[in-house]
């Protein structure tokens, strides 16, 4: 029997409200990962999992309020602070323009607008804005901020970016 092969799409960042919402920071930009009466996996920072049915979503701010059946109060979600929400990789919409999922930037290499290799992505951190980790050509790390306004093209066969990025940064 093949194991199922799950893909990180989201991360609780904690409860919110009286009705067993969670505030969720989503790590894509393609809302089309979120789909009512879908399962998901949930899986805390201890290790412990739990399929969770999608009932509702809505946007606030940088995060997404989500109703999963398994919570119906606040108290429940607090031990899932920090939980990662994963979905099988075959349900995953193909990334299509800058709407890449987080674990596809890894490997790509930013360019400033004048040519100017800033580093290649190691990892898509959210502190809470999502923001890129870069290894720079001289070993040391960056932080990048992920502002779709600085995005000036994705070469995915070169695996390369150019950002218009502030002078400075």
């Amino acid at each position: 029997m093949k194991q199922k092969s799950y893909i990180q799409i989201a991360r609780i960042y904690r409860e919110h409200g009286l009705k067993g919402f969670c505030k969720v920071t989503l790590m894509t930009d393609a809302l089309e990962v979120l789909s009512p009466k879908k399962e998901y996996l949930l899986r805390a920072v201890d290790g412990q999992e739990k399929l969770a049915t999608l009932e509702a979503h809505m946007p606030m701010g940088h995060f997404e309020l989500i109703k999963f059946s398994c919570f119906d109060l606040p108290e429940p979600i607090q031990p899932w602070r920090k939980a990662g929400i994963f979905v099988l990789s075959e349900d995953l919409p193909a990334g299509k323009g800058f709407e890449l999922f987080d674990h596809e930037w890894p490997g790509y290499t930013v360019f400033n607008q004048e040519g100017v290799a800033m580093g290649e992505i190691v990892a898509v951190d959210y502190t809470p804005l999502k923001q890129f980790c870069l290894t720079a050509p001289d070993g040391s790390e960056r932080l990048i901020p992920v502002v779709d306004d600085w995005f000036v093209s994705i070469n995915a066969k070169k695996k390369t970016v150019i950002m218009n990025l502030p002078e400075g940064l």
